[in-house]
Parts: C-alpha cells; structure tokens; sequence
C-alpha cells in the first residue's frame, strides 16, 4: 500500500473539521480567505527551495565547525565526502531530532548538534537518526502532503488548544472515566435528535462519534508506517555496508559515489 493513502485517512478527520472552518471563514471574511489561498499557494509552489526549507522548519546553514563533527560522524573518511552529501542545516523548531528536507537538504536540531560536539552521541545512534530521517525524504517535500496541512490549519490550531486545556486534567480519573462512558452520552443524544426528527444534528453526532474510534486508528497506523518505512531505510543500508565495506553510513542520491573535494569536509 502507498504511504499516500495510510497519510491521508489519518488526515480526513482534520480535512472535514477545517473545511467547516473554512465555509464559515468565507462568509464571514471572503477577503481574508482570499489572502489565506494565495498565501499558501506561494508556500507549496517554493515548499522544496531553500527558502521554504527555512520557512517551515527554521532551518539556517550549519556552521562549518558543526558541520565537520557532523560529517566525521556519519562519513569518517574524508575523502568520502563530497559533492553527492546533502547540505547541513540546524534548526530550533524540529519536533524531531534530524528530518529530511529533501534528497539533498538535512536538517537537524542544534541540541543534537551540541550532543555531538560533546561527543555525547555514538556515530552509529548518530547514522541511525539521519538514516531514518532520510526514509521521510518524499513525505517532507510532498507538495500534496504541504498542501494538506496548510488546509487544515484550523484543526491544528484547534488541536494545539486542545491539548493545552486539557493538559491540567489528564491525570485526573473523573476525565478518563468521563471519555470512556461518552457512549452512554452519545446515545441519549441520538435518541433524542431521532425523537425530534433533527436529522442534520443527527447525522453530524454519528460522525463525530465515529471520528472518535477511526481517527485515533488511523494516526496510529500512519505512525506505525513511518515507523516500518524508517525501519525497512535502516535494512537496506545495513545490507549495503555489508556487500560494499561502506566507510561511512550516509546515503547517496542515486548511489553515485562521492567525489572528494579539498578543505575541511563540511557540508558542500
């Protein structure tokens, strides 16, 4: 099964909540919708330039000194490096530790990069992060996946809100017993809409209700698939450096080998 279809049952929760933001957005503020389109439409159209890169994940180029230690980690031998390695970025805002912006473009989190300076990371941890990170390389740039999470915007936003409300009360017993008897709730309600013939009230209750079972489901499928995709990057490059003796462990675009450049052995 394509990763595009597990991604996107994960999203159709998030797809129907902000499209109802939206219908009640454009009559609201057409104008203001207007501007949220073209706004987006300029974000995916440059979501793979060095700019969106920068926009999107807070992404700056890796000081050369940061860059070394990084490269000597993944690639020891410094005539390996070259032209065919991705560019090194550092960044605040990755909710991971090193993500993949593109075949080219690795992106990662200044925390780790102290950890490697202070040599509190191994190499092979090290090469197993950028391994993975590098399996996501088509999911980080696809422009249908950007376009999806700009439309949903709204129910991230909401989610972040969620989250932030009911962070106090988690640990609370009455609020998980409350999530677990919302049945009993829900079919008063469903009795009593019936009863009184509202049948759009009705219809919207039964779907919410559903959400509530699907949604969590299907998230944990697509993170489960995320999770084989990573895996299966990790097997095949362990089956590489076995039949070729590889020196380092990152992967090239294309398998070319790298051609060695002079200087430091930064990112070039």
């Amino acid at each position: 099964m394509n990763w595009r279809w597990t991604w996107l049952r994960a999203q159709l929760t998030a797809i129907v909540a902000s499209a109802l933001v939206w219908l009640v957005a454009l009559v609201l503020s057409p104008a203001l919708v207007g501007v949220v389109v073209v706004v987006s439409v300029v974000l995916v159209a440059g979501w793979r330039s060095r700019l969106g890169l920068r926009v999107r994940l807070g992404a700056r180029q890796a000081r050369s000194d940061a860059a070394e230690l990084v490269w000597r980690a993944l690639i020891p031998v410094e005539w390996l490096r070259g032209r065919n390695q991705p560019l090194l970025f550092t960044s605040t805002r990755l909710a991971q530790d090193v993500v993949a912006g593109g075949p080219r473009e690795l992106v990662v989190h200044e925390r780790l990069a102290r950890r490697v300076s202070e040599g509190q990371l191994d190499d092979a941890d090290l090469c197993r992060l950028v391994v993975r990170a590098m399996a996501l390389t088509e999911v980080n740039r696809s422009r249908l996946a950007a376009s999806v999470n700009l439309f949903c915007l709204p129910w991230s936003l909401m989610a972040i809100a969620a989250r932030t409300v009911c962070r106090p009360v988690r640990s609370i017993r009455l609020a998980g017993f409350a999530w677990r008897v919302r049945w009993l709730f829900v079919a008063l309600a469903v009795v009593d809409l019936y009863q009184r013939g509202h049948w759009p009230g009705l219809v919207m209750l039964i779907l919410v209700a559903t959400a509530t079972i699907t949604t969590p489901r299907w998230n944990l499928a697509w993170s489960r698939r995320q999770e084989a995709m990573s895996e299966a990057a990790e097997q095949r490059l362990a089956r590489r450096m076995d039949s070729a003796g590889s020196a380092g462990c990152l992967p090239r675009a294309g398998g070319r080998p790298a051609r060695p450049v002079a200087g430091s052995g930064g990112a070039q």
